[in-house]
């Protein structure tokens, strides 16, 4: 069995990925009850940035006001290769400025590297540094630190390290930082306005306290002592912070982490939280809207399933193709979406998402909901009455999680579910236990979804399993040209569509909520923003 081992790892729960690949640019979300998908971004473009008048305007304004954001998932360590999930960007960029930023559309703008230049064969990348910024502690970011937090990054066994798969080396020259890669990522840039390019004071990487007690250079300074970690975070405003003129800030920002949905949500209603994205019953929503608040969509999570175990490891069964599509034909997506997400979202049997080079409309209705089908493959298969093992994220409504599972055992299969302990899902997923795990991921990158889902190393392919069409398939998106990487992707989608890899159900409309004094912009890879996105109302 091929298990990725992990170090420091989030708690509970979803993706999207940082980037787990997300609005408008608006100085704020869309009026009650918009929609923010009409402007999804395609695939990144190197360099390409939002014009400046669709970023949200700064007044200069003193800091005011403390905004309590609530969470599903908090940082399980302040050691900047801790985070593990896009939920955790807003408060780590609250701390942490990073190499480069998002556009509200998901392409980078400038950050400490106020630009960059990607060669012809996107094997080098040339950063180059703004003077004159300072750690917390009055150490230079330079390009010397710059390089050595991408390369402890790197060195590290931080969850998305998979990130970092293609860069071969990081060095630094005066001003400039050199990143020369082993093979073009598509998503280069993209991660280090994330991730890898989170930034923390070189002085701190040995430092006992590094994990609860960080120094960066970013808008705001944690508050150690009213704090209480892997519960609450608080930050005040960074006095010394070098952007301020460019940045509205608050004085004080707290993140509180929930166990579950309906927590969250009755904390929401209790008016105990001011930003939040909605997790669990959607039907919430437009009591939300009732109080007041904002809301913000994205379309941008597929939810369904992950089948882990397509060599059967751990069960057999889902070595079986016919038994993966059983698994397909056996879910009533329409119902699902329906009844536990309120038809906030699409159906779909693909992990690339509508917007993606990856979506191929064509083979939508390949697995309709057919258990009589579902009971003839698992029978044909040799596998009634097999053990397939599940393991529960918090986040999944109890409901929801009890009606599919009660669909698959329908069909001739026994389900042995295990439910996650809060904090402790990600360690896990990643103990190739478990052969099956339904999970939102954020879906509006082909090559990014790729690197989460099929990278031999990817976070969640924990038996690192591949085959020769995906290698192929992933290595022409990678590398070829615009034309030949849009095939492949759509190749590759059909592929795994056919070969039944992913048990998909919806494209899950992403809803975040916000307070009427409070400015946000959403980010169309990930529904919670980074903290510069996020402002008080003059």
């Amino acid at each position: 069995m091929k298990i990725r081992r992990l170090g420091a790892v989030a708690a509970a729960v979803t993706a999207a990925l940082f980037l787990a690949a997300c609005g408008n640019g608006d100085t704020a979300a869309p009026e009650n009850g918009g929609d923010a998908t009409a402007d999804a971004p395609a695939e990144e473009t190197p360099g390409e940035e939002v014009p400046e008048d669709e970023v949200p305007a700064a007044t200069g304004a003193e800091p005011t006001g403390h905004l309590r954001m609530g969470s599903m998932s908090i940082p399980s360590s302040w050691d900047h290769n801790g985070l593990s999930i896009g939920h955790d960007m807003t408060i780590m960029t609250a701390v942490f400025d990073t190499v480069l930023r998002y556009n509200p559309d998901g392409s980078v703008a400038p950050g400490i590297a106020e630009s960059w230049e990607v060669s012809d064969d996107r094997l080098t990348i040339t950063l180059n540094i703004r003077d004159g910024v300072n750690f917390t502690d009055g150490t230079p970011v330079d390009a010397e630190a710059v390089a050595a937090n991408i390369n402890r990054f790197r060195e590290s066994s931080a969850v998305n390290l998979s990130m970092a798969d293609y860069i071969a080396d990081v060095t630094s020259e005066g001003s400039v930082v050199t990143i020369t890669m082993s093979e073009p990522d598509p998503v280069i840039l993209r991660n280090l306005a994330g991730p890898v390019g989170f930034l923390m004071a070189p002085s701190t990487f040995d430092a006992a306290d590094a994990a609860t007690n960080p120094v960066g250079s970013g808008p705001y300074i944690l508050d150690v002592a009213g704090s209480t970690p892997g519960h609450s975070y608080t930050v005040t405003a960074n006095p010394d912070y070098w952007d301020a003129a460019n940045l509205d800030r608050f004085e004080r920002m707290t993140m509180t982490f929930f166990e579950d949905a309906a927590a969250l949500n009755n904390a929401i209603l209790g008016g105990q939280i001011d930003v939040a994205n909605v997790w669990g019953d959607q039907g919430v929503v437009p009591q939300f809207e009732d109080m007041g608040f904002n809301t913000a969509f994205i379309l941008l999570d597929w939810f369904g399933y992950i089948l882990f175990d397509r060599d059967g490891e751990v069960s057999p069964a889902l070595a079986d193709v016919r038994v993966r599509q059983a698994i397909n034909y056996s879910l009533d997506r329409e119902n699902i979406l329906s009844v536990f997400n309120h038809g906030r979202g699409e159906v779909t049997n693909q992990i690339f998402g509508p917007y993606t080079t990856g979506f191929v409309p064509a083979i939508l209705d390949r697995y309709p909901f057919d258990p009589a089908r579902a009971t003839e493959l698992v029978q044909e298969a040799g596998f009634e009455g097999a053990t397939i093992s599940i393991i529960f994220s918090p986040a999944v409504d109890s409901g929801m999680a009890d009606s599919i599972v009660q669909m698959m055992e329908d069909i001739g299969l026994n389900i042995d579910v295990t439910n996650a302990a809060p904090g402790e899902l990600f360690n896990d997923i990643q103990t190739g236990r478990y052969s099956m795990f339904p999970m939102w991921l954020s879906t509006t990158n082909t090559w990014q979804q790729a690197q989460y889902s099929l990278s031999p190393t990817g976070l969640f392919n924990p038996f690192g399993s591949t085959a020769p069409e995906v290698a192929d398939y992933l290595h022409t998106v990678q590398t070829g040209s615009d034309a030949d990487a849009a095939q492949a992707a759509q190749d590759l989608s059909t592929w795994l569509v056919e070969e039944a890899w992913f048990a998909p159900i919806y494209f899950n409309r992403a809803t975040a909520v916000f307070a009427d004094w409070v400015s946000f912009t959403p980010l169309q890879i990930n529904i919670m923003p980074p903290a510069y996105f996020l402002s008080p109302l003059s």
